[in-house]
């Protein structure tokens, strides 16, 4: 938007394939090239003082200096168009490495990749999901946490966190930590369980690992191991060391099942609901928690 000549040139290629569909397809009118040439200089200078044209240097320049650079995903790894649940995909790579080839950033700069879940594991659209609970206690998990889509009020699938799906997603973004949210959605729980494996019920056999077959999802169950809930209100706790015993307990198993530390537990909507364990910018043990570590992520 910003070469004139560049943008003249590709709006004689594309303007007449747009137009074609706008009036064959959808009834339209079509445009001329200069309603669409002042529509681009509109907001070319609205957008201008965000525009970098060097992204990979200005990156580059940063880290000389040693400033902090955060990369964030979007979506969730069994998306990935490559090592997901395809076809029930996204069109890109949203794993870890999508941050290098989406920034220019070498991998070897990288030094802190931290996995987000959710105490329990939720999926919107069709696709597998061993651990769906398509009953009473999905329903609960569903109206507790809010599992609705913000634009389309369209509900979420729920069901029990799924360490065979956590291990694959450690595995393929090479995780250092772990981010457990939504914790306290089980505060009235009396039982909660972990899927560790799956089992085929066609020969009986165990995956431990995901299987990259997918088609073979709809023949799966999953092999659970139960918990005790604690049944208290997780909201205005501020340590790890404070946490009901069954939680600890709840977030120790996860640790040992996907082999990486979980270094932050959500337990509430607001940021000073936040138990830091690891400071994600330094990568450093948090000794004694501080709230304002939240906001500022200072040592």
């Amino acid at each position: 938007m910003y070469d004139e000549e560049a943008l003249n040139e590709r709006l004689d290629i594309v303007l007449p394939q747009k137009n074609l569909v706008l009036e064959k397809i959808y009834g339209l009118k079509p445009y001329s090239k200069q309603e669409i040439l002042e529509y681009c200089k509109k907001y070319a200078a609205l957008l201008n003082p965000y525009v970098c044209e060097e992204i990979p240097s200005t990156l580059r320049n940063a880290l000389k200096d040693n400033k902090n650079i955060l990369f964030e995903g979007a979506q969730g790894a069994m998306l990935d168009i490559d090592y997901g649940t395809y076809p029930f995909v996204t069109s890109s790579n949203p794993i870890a490495g999508g941050a290098c080839t989406g920034s220019g950033v070498g991998p070897t700069k990288i030094n802190e990749v931290i996995g987000i879940s959710k105490a329990y594991v939720t999926r919107v659209g069709e696709g597998p999901f061993v651990t769906e609970l398509n009953d009473e206690l999905g329903q609960k998990i569903r109206d507790i946490g809010q599992e609705f889509g913000t634009t389309t009020g369209r509900p979420r699938r729920c069901g029990w966190f799924d360490a065979v799906i956590a291990r694959h997603a450690v595995l393929i973004n090479g995780l250092t930590g772990m981010a457990i949210t939504k914790l306290d959605v089980f505060d009235g729980f009396d039982e909660i369980k972990i899927c560790v494996a799956y089992k085929d019920k066609r020969n009986g056999k165990v995956y431990e690992d995901y299987p990259s077959n997918t088609y073979i999802s709809k023949y799966l169950e999953p092999v659970y191991e139960m918990f005790e809930g604690w049944q208290e209100d997780l909201s205005n706790i501020g340590n790890w060391e404070k946490l009901p015993e069954n939680t600890r307990k709840y977030l120790q198993k996860i640790e040992e099942l996907i082999e990486i530390p979980v270094t932050i537990v959500s337990i509430g909507p607001a940021r000073e609901q936040t138990i830091m364990l690891k400071n994600p910018v330094t990568g450093k043990k948090v000794e004694k928690f501080d709230k304002t570590m939240v906001l500022t992520l200072d040592e």
